[in-house]
């Protein structure tokens, strides 16, 4: 079940968050990590505390109830009340409102206004730093039983596997986790 949340501020007594979550012990309500600076920069300046507004809730209605309550309360950014909230709530990135810098950025890169062209080497080639992500997928890797430690199979690349086989095999080889598809994996030292 899902929950409606809103924090706040106790030098104003008004509030500055809402939020929604579907965890059973509200630790989306209050956990720091994962906020806006703006929200950060209000706890930096005043204690605050957490109000569980609605529980029991299914998604779709805790979605619902974030936009009204966004609504009433009112953003920031745009001008119209107290919140720190950067979307209109709901899911994703409804009514989400971009920085003058992010707007110039955006504008550029469609403009083909990017990042300078860096040239690195592989293969006795020069390939450009956007084509680098390829080569780490194209690197022969090892399919590893985890309770034996030993070599199932020998992959031509991540994107094979993944292919076959499904999970994040990439994730398991840059570290973050420690199995996919239910085996260890390594690059093939050549």
């Amino acid at each position: 079940m899902a929950y409606l949340y809103r924090h706040i501020r106790l030098d104003k007594d008004e509030p500055f968050y809402i939020g929604v979550g579907n965890d059973t012990d509200y630790n989306r309500a209050y956990n720091n990590k994962r906020r806006t600076k703006y929200w950060k920069n209000i706890i930096s300046k005043t204690q605050y505390e957490v109000e569980i507004i609605l529980d029991n809730l299914t998604w779709e209605e805790a979605c619902e109830k974030e936009i009204e309550f966004i609504t009433l309360y009112g953003r920031a950014d745009l001008g119209k009340g107290t919140l720190v909230n950067l979307t209109n709530g709901g899911e994703g990135k409804n009514g989400y409102k971009h920085s003058e810098d992010s707007k110039r950025l955006i504008s550029k890169k469609q403009k083909g206004i990017s990042k300078p062209s860096i040239s690195i080497s592989h293969k006795g080639r020069k390939i450009k730093w956007k084509d680098k992500i390829g080569i780490s997928n194209s690197k022969p890797i090892l399919q590893i039983d985890p309770k034996t430690n030993i070599v199932v199979k020998e992959w031509n690349s991540t994107t094979e596997a993944q292919k076959v086989l499904g999970g994040s095999i990439a994730n398991c080889l840059s570290g973050r986790n420690k199995t996919a598809a239910k085996y260890k994996w390594t690059y093939k030292l050549i």
